[in-house]
């Protein structure tokens, strides 16, 4: 199994804050963490 680190600065990045809704950040969230999408 593979981890990936998401650092809590992800939440007050200001690009994260500004230009994302918060369905936004959830769904992008999803992507950086969602096992089956792996970006080796």
């Amino acid at each position: 199994m593979k981890f990936r680190v998401v650092y809590t600065d992800f939440w007050r990045d200001p690009v994260i804050m500004e230009e994302m809704t918060p369905e936004d950040r959830y769904f992008y969230l999803y992507l950086l963490t969602h096992y089956r999408l792996i970006f080796d």
